[in-house]
């Protein structure tokens, strides 16, 4: 494992001898004598004046050899240039033309990539590097990514504390997976206090994120915050959105408040953050972002509803029905109709034990409520019965119950066809189509279509498909495995007259 500590003695990087690249490297193809002298003086007074960044010869006499020799060659001169200079503003062109000059497939040679090692790291002394530079520099790293290169870069640490040899150092650890080591190294800089760049900090966390480890990428966040490192919404969403997913609500309570009040994070984060922290009955957290939501101007309604369903859900979820019917009841406004499926904690609460005392139940909520609230209460203690498997419980229910007739709509159908399903009744299927029939309802949703097909189909009333399909209200394909089901049932009875339907 990578220990990096700032108060260690780590041992310099040796530095670069001229002599020994002109010597062991620079092989000249040429037979002209003269020519390999003049060469080889341009290339000493090039060593020999690099170490100036005012003095103008050395770009020059760098782009005529890069004219002159072989790209292999040029490659390693540039090395150790790349070595030798001092960066600086003046010198910046002349840098990233020497930069250029660097053929990856060279830098397999260890003395070639020393030298941009030991570039990186007095680029590190630097406040500004030049962004095409930086963009190089990491793309050759990240191509060239090892054990050797981390350890060399590592080294050069305690003498070149900079942003831009630990942002080169970090992104190669994670690029070969070592995400403890870059974790420790992003965390022992940030508690130092030392030089970090905050995309080192972000690039850490979003990592440590994609591989599950969201507490390791809390308590870098934490380190960030408490040293007021900057850390951009995208990362905060990131951070957030895995936690939510892997349930890890100690760490979204621990960053939530902090996190939402000081900067924008993504509305869908917002919402599934809401719908998780439900099922663990947060309502102090829910109502928090509820109100962080609703200062958003780009929140569009459709979110808010998902919101306040997670708040009724949290309510119920601490087994509170009023407090949850209360709310529901505050925030509508009568234009939509609710489905049970939104609401599993609250059908939950509903007990369908004795068929009375459901009814009183039933018939209190819906006495002051809107019509499509009635219609929702109507819903869930279906459902409930039906889940039981309570179907004909169900249907005595509204039988008995005259006053709940008009509020029955697509959804109770699609309960009561559920429930059927549940129980293989197929008496309670020509009962469902009776009520069909005496509350001439009407269909507009796909899934309801789909389940009336499927369960019929394996009934005794399978004919009523048909009665019920004509009362669609949306073009209706069926699946391709029910329509030759379907088709041979209507073959069976010469009846093939009907199958007018699309194929899905």
């Amino acid at each position: 494992m990578l220990v990096i500590r700032h108060s260690s003695v780590c041992r310099r990087i040796p530095s670069f001898s001229i002599c020994q690249f002109s010597s062991q490297f620079i092989r000249f193809q040429s037979t002209n004598q003269s020519h390999q002298v003049d060469i080889q003086s341009q290339v000493n007074t090039l060593y020999s004046k690099i170490h100036n960044p005012k003095d103008p010869e050395p770009p020059i006499i760098f782009t005529n050899l890069a004219s002159r020799l072989p790209k292999e060659e040029i490659s390693i001169i540039a090395a150790n240039v790349l070595s030798s200079i001092v960066p600086s503003s003046k010198n910046r062109f002349f840098l990233q033309n020497v930069l250029e000059s660097v053929e990856l497939k060279d830098i397999n040679n260890r003395d070639i990539l020393d030298g941009l090692i030991l570039m990186v790291h007095k680029l590190s002394k630097h406040s500004s590097v030049p962004k095409e530079i930086q963009t190089k520099l990491i793309k050759i790293f990240l191509e060239y990514a090892n054990d050797y290169t981390i350890d060399r870069m590592s080294q050069g640490l305690v003498e070149f504390d900079g942003g831009f040899n630990k942002h080169v150092l970090v992104a190669m650890l994670l690029k070969l997976k070592k995400y403890d080591d870059a974790y420790q190294l992003v965390m022992e800089t940030l508690e130092n206090l030392g030089k970090i760049r905050f995309t080192t900090v972000e690039i850490t966390i979003q990592h440590l994120c994609f591989v599950n480890q969201v507490e390791k990428a809390g308590n870098v966040l934490e380190q960030a915050m408490k040293h007021r490192r900057v850390v951009y919404p995208r990362t905060l969403s990131i951070f957030l959105s895995k936690a939510v997913e892997m349930g890890e609500f100690k760490v979204v309570s621990k960053f939530q408040n902090h996190i939402l009040q000081r900067t924008y994070i993504e509305n869908g984060t917002l919402v599934r953050l809401a719908e998780c922290l439900a099922e663990s009955g947060h309502m102090q957290h829910l109502f928090n972002i509820r109100q962080i939501a609703s200062n958003k101007g780009s929140f569009l309604p459709e979110f808010m509803e998902r919101i306040d369903k997670s708040i009724a859900e949290g309510y119920a979820k601490t087994k509170n029905f009023n407090k949850a019917w209360s709310y529901i009841e505050s925030c509508n406004d009568g234009s939509k109709e609710l489905e049970v499926v939104d609401y599993p904690f609250l059908k939950s609460l509903i007990s369908v034990e004795f068929v009375d005392s459901t009814r009183t139940l039933m018939l209190r909520k819906m006495t002051s409520s809107q019509d499509n609230l009635k219609k929702f209460m109507l819903n869930l203690v279906i459902a409930k019965f039906c889940e039981e498997g309570e179907i004909s419980c169900a249907l005595r229910l509204i039988d008995e119950t005259p006053i709940v007739q008009p509020y029955i709509n697509e959804n109770t159908i699609l309960q009561l066809i559920h429930g059927a399903d549940i129980t293989s009744d197929q008496d309670a299927l020509k009962e469902i189509y009776e009520l069909i029939e005496s509350r001439d309802l009407k269909f507009a949703q796909r899934k309801t279509l789909d389940l009336v097909v499927s369960t019929f189909l394996e009934s005794d009333y399978w004919f009523y498909i048909f009665k019920i399909l004509e009362r669609s209200e949306v073009e209706f394909k069926i699946r391709p495995n029910l329509f030759s089901k379907l088709e041979i049932k209507c073959k069976e009875y010469n009846t093939t007259q009907h199958l007018k339907y699309k194929i899905d």
